[in-house]
């Protein structure tokens, strides 16, 4: 839920900093599916070759998701400097697509 006392934060456009802090949530996102999703194909491709290799690639990738969704969870609210997704001691939906403090809008498009 946005934050009470700032509703018009989810109204006013973003800055260019904000816009920047912006693609960089973006990233983080598109980098965690991207280690998520290639996990299987890429462990069992290696497994197919050799597997020894394929169970160091195996840690090697959980260690990846760890990092990068612990980044990705972590990362802050370009206008509030709050943490997007996190909050102490709750429990948080990391795929919602607004600031849980604030309430502002995490993906806005690029204005030309």
């Amino acid at each position: 839920m946005p934050a009470a006392d700032a509703p018009e934060a989810q109204t006013e456009p973003p800055t260019p900093a904000e816009l920047a802090g912006f693609r960089t949530i973006r990233r983080r996102r598109r980098w965690f599916w991207i280690i998520f999703l290639t996990y299987v194909p890429c462990t069992v491709g290696v497994a197919l070759i050799n597997q020894n290799v394929a169970f160091f690639v195996a840690i090697c990738w959980m260690v990846a998701f760890g990092i990068v969704g612990t980044v990705f969870t972590f990362s802050r609210c370009p206008r509030c400097g709050q943490f997007c997704f996190f909050r102490p001691m709750r429990i948080t939906n990391t795929w919602r697509s607004r600031c849980v403090e604030c309430g502002i809008r995490l993906y806005w498009k690029e204005q030309p």
